[in-house]
């Protein structure tokens, strides 16, 4: 397992803890990058996550090389070639039903949802405490589907299977996301969240 952080410096994580910083060794792992099974990637930003969905090939490959002055061996071919539809759900301690105010408090109960197209980022488990002190984040959701139909399809599903007990999240409002037809037919726009939610509340 590599792991490389978003200085694009790189240090194994598992086996050799010892890190990987002269050029040397990183152009061997540049080299053997693509026998990897499974790479981490630390502080890494919503569209990596979402590109490695819908082209499951190594772009820590392209960053290293980058960082180390080479250009990259990829062309306009490898844009063409994406593949499917991808939606990444945060989901966040918060109590969205009340103007999004942090939900602190323990983790009573937790069940991921499973399934072809689905991932999850997360670190809490069962009995896990929320401090009031960081980003309210809980888990990343992403979720992969042939299109955007397919893909909105495995988000309902995905979401009603995503049950966090003990404190509050946002679940409850991606399900309402996921289906509401403006969404489903691309209608989003920059005030979208803010006319929407008052709806939803009203609407009970």
């Amino acid at each position: 397992i590599v792991g490389l952080n978003s200085d694009s410096s790189i240090k194994r994580i598992k086996g050799n803890k010892r890190p990987i910083n002269t050029l040397k060794d990183r152009l061997k792992v540049l080299s053997a990058i693509e026998y990897v099974d499974y790479i981490v990637v630390f502080n890494e930003d919503t569209p990596y996550k979402l590109i490695k969905s819908i082209k499951p090939d190594y772009l820590v490959k392209q960053q290293i090389l980058i960082a180390q002055g080479f250009e990259m061996d990829i062309d306009q071919k490898f844009v063409d070639d994406f593949r499917g539809h991808a939606i990444e759900y945060r989901i966040n301690a918060e109590d969205w039903e009340r103007n999004f105010i942090p939900s602190v408090g323990t983790i009573e109960t937790l069940e991921f949802p499973l399934g072809n197209g689905i991932r999850i980022d997360t670190h809490i488990y069962p009995g896990y405490k929320i401090p009031p002190f960081y980003d309210s984040m809980l888990a990343k959701l992403i979720v992969w589907g042939p299109n955007r139909n397919s893909a909105i399809s495995r988000s309902k599903r995905a979401l009603d299977e995503f049950k966090i007990n003990g404190v509050k999240t946002v679940i409850g409002l991606h399900k309402h996301i996921v289906n509401d037809e403006n969404f489903i037919r691309g209608r989003v726009y920059t005030k979208y969240l803010e006319e929407f939610i008052p709806r939803i509340l009203n609407s009970k």
